[in-house]
């Protein structure tokens, strides 16, 4: 497992239960566009 699949996880774990994008991209310390990729593929 690579960091970015742990981040990418749990990014999208916190997206499928309603956390607010701007919330995540801080926890996950990712670029803004990464984090709307996210929600794009859940």
């Amino acid at each position: 497992m690579h960091p970015h699949q742990l981040r990418h996880s749990y990014a999208t774990h916190l997206l499928n239960n309603g956390a607010p994008l701007n919330v995540i991209q801080s926890l996950v310390h990712e670029k803004s566009e990464i984090t709307r990729i996210y929600a794009q593929l859940s």
